[in-house]
């Protein structure tokens, strides 16, 4: 009966149990399900899906409508369709601000792949999980010549998660043309550098900005994240 009685409070108000890790996926989970219910996203373009995590959160928020997953690594692509539901689409592609043919660096630890060179020096956190096991060709393409091409995706409402470890701007500079189209962006931003020419969290911040979206919340992260802040997610809304 007590048991009960906590859940039923636990669920009427904005509280909830979770280790500290964990934290930032279930703020995710909450936020998107709260602009869900508000405003309805249409369409989610998962950019960097890596094996279907934000896909898999995605549902968790109730939202069941389309998904399009960029992975450019065929083996991680594979994964996402393995655990992908008919509303889940995998790209076998990147997005950047050109489209072209062009090397890839497959790190050790799959989530810190990237199209740039690693910078992480010797004693950092991630310097054994940032190091370079192969390069792969893959095809990047740009937001805007993708959906030139693909006229059935009829959205006014989409939400863009971008992932791509020091590339989020060049995603941006891709899809200047259709960006009217998303109703809200969520953009991992660096504090500290693990990529050569990647941009900082402060001139991404004014970037967006510039382009007309505004925070709605800035996600927890790890705390292995300490003493020195690597990275951390904002959702953003438009303006």
């Amino acid at each position: 009966m007590i048991q009960n009685f906590v859940q039923k409070l636990i669920r009427k108000s904005e509280f909830f149990f979770t280790r500290a890790e964990l934290l930032g996926d279930k703020q995710t989970v909450r936020h998107i399900s709260k602009l869900n219910r508000n405003f309805g996203f249409d369409m989610v373009f998962d950019v960097g899906g890596n094996v279907g995590q934000y896909g898999r959160l995605l549902r968790k928020a109730g939202y069941q409508r389309d998904i399009m997953s960029f992975e450019p690594v065929p083996e991680l692509a594979s994964k996402i369709r393995a655990g992908a539901d008919r509303r889940w689409e995998v790209i076998e592609s990147g997005l950047g601000d050109i489209e072209c043919q062009t090397k890839f660096n497959v790190m050790k630890s799959s989530p810190l792949s990237s199209l740039l060179e690693p910078i992480t020096q010797e004693g950092d956190k991630l310097a054994d999980l940032n190091i370079i096991q192969k390069k792969i060709d893959v095809h990047i393409n740009t937001l805007d010549n993708f959906l030139r091409a693909r006229q059935d995706l009829t959205f006014s409402k989409g939400l863009l998660k971008l992932d791509v470890q020091g590339f989020e701007k060049k995603c941006l500079l891709g899809g200047t043309e259709f960006i009217d189209r998303f109703l809200a962006l969520q953009v991992e931003l660096s504090v500290t550098p693990l990529y050569a020419g990647m941009d900082s969290y402060v001139k991404m911040i004014e970037y967006i900005d510039e382009i007309g979206f505004a925070p709605s919340i800035i996600l927890s992260q790890s705390p292995y994240q300490f003493p020195k802040l690597i990275d951390f997610d904002v959702i953003f809304i438009r303006k």
